[in-house]
């Protein structure tokens, strides 16, 4: 209670620094997090791709039967053993539009939900929860379990596109999800397949013979692209987007601890007079800094709560800063991060000062 007093005396004495410094931290963990949403976002889409990319696999672009071996049935006849193909197959019923996608990339997808999880199958906001039952022309009935909702704008699987320079964002459309969208595994469609549709493109993986066989389809007319490649394009791109926002990053956080430290030190210089009056009352000095370092953290807790409501008025108005993005634990945890750095480090310099002052001095320097 005495430490919320004083904070309440000094936020009055000192307002517009406390609401400068403030703003700049909620700045500060604002654009930390678009950041790191950002950088979460390529990373999530990276993910499901990865392991299926190595050196046993390529990505193989359909062109029905135009090219020698342009389509899968002629596919098992230019190469030898046995091989796996990964891909991402679709239908559309009335006004629903069901992907499904090999389990290996399902099981690894980690596309922002709203609500649930992955267990069964997601889908857009309009689709409830529980059992759907989809209805094709002949009578037959697929029944899907959804267990999770998608965010309004996600990433839906796709591989309708190709080129030298592709990453593996290149497997996903962006969607507003303006169609109702559900997204399930391959097994959950198993003896429906006939109603679906092949993507263009497809991952097949050698268990055998891979070196030979993928020199057969590089030297044919097939369109191929080498799964080494689509992974450096994939870092490659990473790499851009974290050196791009890097010195944003620097810029602002070094504003924000110049802001920081400076009216930490200002304040506990102010409030000498109360620190030596504290300490003849039997304040200890880790009592004294402590009352300080509730200062700082209401403050840090102030801008918090400022950056949420920043962001919350962003996301309602549907700005494109953040209308794509969705927080996630890993953003609460780099703003708690954050917080404590800023907290500990403006501690410093009043806890060194503090060190080896006495009461008197407290009060002869305040005076």
């Amino acid at each position: 209670m005495n430490s919320l007093k004083l904070f309440l005396t000094s936020f009055r004495k000192d307002f517009f620094s406390y609401i400068l410094v403030a703003l700049e931290i909620a700045a500060l963990i604002l654009t930390e997090n678009y950041i790191f949403s950002i950088l979460k976002e390529r990373e999530i889409l990276n993910v499901p791709f990865t392991p299926l990319l190595n050196d046993n696999s390529v990505y193989f672009y359909d062109m029905n039967k135009l090219y020698a071996v342009g389509s899968r049935e002629e596919l098992s006849q230019n190469v030898s053993g046995e091989y796996k193909v990964y891909d991402i197959k679709s239908c559309s019923v009335n006004s629903v539009v069901v992907i499904s996608v090999s389990d290996e990339i399902y099981d690894k997808l980690s596309l922002p939900l709203k609500f649930g999880n992955y267990a069964k199958a997601v889908a857009s906001e309009r689709i409830s929860k529980g059992e759907n039952n989809i209805q094709f022309s002949d009578g037959q009935t697929l029944t899907l379990n959804v267990s999770g909702t998608l965010t309004e704008m996600t990433y839906l699987p796709s591989m309708e596109s190709f080129s030298t320079d592709m990453t593996t964002s290149d497997f996903y459309i962006n969607s507003a999800n303006t169609q109702d969208v559900i997204i399930t595994n391959r097994s959950s469609i198993n003896g429906y397949e006939k109603y679906f549709i092949n993507s263009t493109g497809f991952i097949i993986e050698f268990n055998e013979n891979a070196e030979e066989n993928i020199s057969r389809l590089r030297n044919s007319r097939a369109i191929v692209i080498d799964s080494d490649l689509i992974i450096k394009n994939s870092e490659k791109a990473l790499n851009y987007d974290r050196e791009r926002f890097l010195p944003i990053i620097i810029t602002v956080t070094l504003i924000v601890l110049v802001g920081t430290i400076c009216i930490s030190v200002i304040t506990f210089k102010e409030n000498e007079l109360k620190n030596g009056i504290m300490w003849l009352c039997g304040y200890s000095r880790a009592g004294i800094i402590g009352m300080h370092i509730t200062n700082i953290s209401l403050i840090s807790l102030f801008s918090v709560i400022i950056s949420a409501v920043a962001f919350l008025i962003l996301k309602l108005s549907e700005n494109e800063f953040v209308k794509g993005l969705n927080l996630s634990l890993g953003n609460l945890i780099l703003t708690a991060i954050t917080v404590l750095l800023l907290i500990g480090i403006s501690t410093v310099i009043p806890a060194i000062k503090s060190k080896n002052t006495s009461p008197v001095e407290y009060l002869r320097r305040a005076k």
